[in-house]
């Protein structure tokens, strides 16, 4: 729990989960780009309850094929992502709880397999590493720096973002 004067945010634990996304792109040859929204429903737990959890993301990436000329286009990928999590009664303020948000800046990378289905559709599979920080909290009213917040109530200054990382494993299809 990191707090400001009478309201907490609590920093829940996730279940891991499914996600779903939707993006558009260009690809060539060599490479490929892409900007997506990306979405995930989670349970998670609170030190004194269970809740949910939704995390959303904005994401460009890029790909960038290692053998071109293959039929299967192995990749690496770079990416940046916009993420925020909204988590159900994730707030308190005097009493009374709340619904939290947080938001935050993330970097991912990883490899995979692309392979053309047509001259028109391909698929592609491959796993990662997600590194989140989010530096900002907001809950009713106004949101807080999350460097800014108490360790316990006016303890000590938090002084860090909330840091987490996670290994992805993504499966797609793409039109042309």
């Amino acid at each position: 729990a990191l707090w400001h004067f009478e309201k907490a945010f609590f920093a829940p634990r996730l279940d891991p989960a499914m996600g779903l996304g939707i993006g558009f792109g260009m690809r060539r040859p060599g490479w490929l780009w892409e900007m997506a929204y990306v979405q995930s429903r989670h349970g998670g737990e609170l030190p004194d309850r269970a809740t949910k959890a939704v995390y959303r993301s904005l994401e460009m990436s890029g790909r960038s094929f290692l053998l071109p000329g293959l039929p299967f286009h192995p990749y690496i990928t770079l990416g940046i992502s916009v993420p925020w999590l909204t988590v159900r009664e994730g707030s308190e303020f005097r009493g009374v709880r709340l619904d939290a948000a947080y938001i935050g800046i993330g970097l991912n990378f990883g490899a995979g397999l692309l392979a053309d289905i047509s001259r028109h559709v391909f698929i592609s599979g491959g796993a990662g590493w997600r590194v989140l920080g989010f530096y900002y909290a907001s809950g009713e009213g106004r949101g807080r720096d999350i460097t800014e917040l108490r360790v316990g109530y006016e303890g000590p200054a938090w002084g860090n973002w909330i840091r987490t990382s996670t290994l992805e494993f993504s499966f797609s299809i793409g039109l042309v």
